[in-house]
């Protein structure tokens, strides 16, 4: 092979080589939680048993397009501020999918700004396994609000929890956070 055709064909492959190692970087989460923030930059966070976790679904193919982070805040009347509230985040990481929701109990659904942890349900699901609240285990369990802006359409807060598999199974969740438009569809580019 001549030098004239070796070098391009090196500067190709080493194009290539470094277009694919920035696209396996691309395939996994942030290590580290979003700032925790009040302008509605569809953000969410916390940290599962000390592990950060931050959703993350990439795009395309057969992908939810909302998969990574969802939101559906609306009035139960034009005249009143409370919401009802549904926060799905989800994260695919080697095809092994997991999933957290916050949202209004049915019938149930009505609040302000504040402590809100009787009127929101937690769930967080890894693969199959489902962690849940537990009526009486949860002392410590909060969700505060800590922006609610009906004008602007956003809903901000901080949240932690311990979350039941059984008696002896359950998961701790720390250092909550979200930022939200009311509105929120997003998947990982």
């Amino acid at each position: 092979m001549k030098m004239t055709t070796f070098i391009p064909v090196l500067l190709i492959f080493a194009i290539l080589s470094t277009s694919l190692k920035c696209n396996k970087d691309k395939d996994t989460p942030p290590d580290i939680l979003p700032p925790i923030t009040q302008e509605g930059k569809n953000t969410f966070g916390c940290k599962i048993n000390g592990e950060v976790w931050v959703p993350y679904y990439k795009c395309g193919g057969t992908g939810n397009p909302c998969g990574e982070l969802y939101s559906d805040m609306f009035k139960l009347s034009q005249n009143q501020v409370p919401l009802e509230i549904h926060i799905a985040a989800g994260q695919r990481v080697n095809n092994i999918e997991s999933y957290f929701s916050l949202e209004s109990p049915l019938f149930n659904g009505i609040f302000t700004t504040g402590n809100k942890i009787d009127s929101i349900d937690f769930e967080y699901r890894k693969g199959l396994i489902q962690y849940n609240e537990i009526p009486g285990m949860g002392a410590t369990n909060n969700i505060i609000i800590t922006k609610l802006d009906t004008i602007n359409k956003i809903i901000s807060g901080t949240f932690g929890a311990v979350l039941y598999k059984s008696l002896t199974d359950s998961v701790k969740i720390t250092e909550g956070r979200f930022d939200l438009k009311f509105a929120a569809c997003k998947c990982s580019n």
